[in-house]
């Protein structure tokens, strides 16, 4: 499971950042059928506002993801109380 997770990594981040783009994509094309020429800077205002503020928010998700593959396995270990003799 890990080797099938760690191949398709790249994938699952360009998938989330596709997610995370649509509804703003959708909301300039409505916005472009909808409403006259002169809203359209506005419009693109907020849309620009927006993919800077994901962007932001999902380089430092990818650095999590990257910063927890190099930490490697952790293993979990019961831990012993001072004068316990096992």
């Amino acid at each position: 499971m890990r080797v099938r997770s760690l191949a398709l990594l790249p994938f699952s981040l360009l998938w989330s950042l596709v997610k995370l783009l649509f509804w703003p994509g959708l909301g300039v094309f409505v916005a472009w059928l909808v409403l006259p020429v002169g809203w359209m800077p506005v419009v693109f205002a907020g849309a620009a506002g927006y993919v800077v503020a994901v962007l932001a928010v999902w380089k430092v998700m990818v650095r999590g993801k990257f910063a927890s593959l190099a930490r490697g396995t952790v293993t979990v270990r019961p831990t012993r109380k001072r004068g316990d003799e096992r």
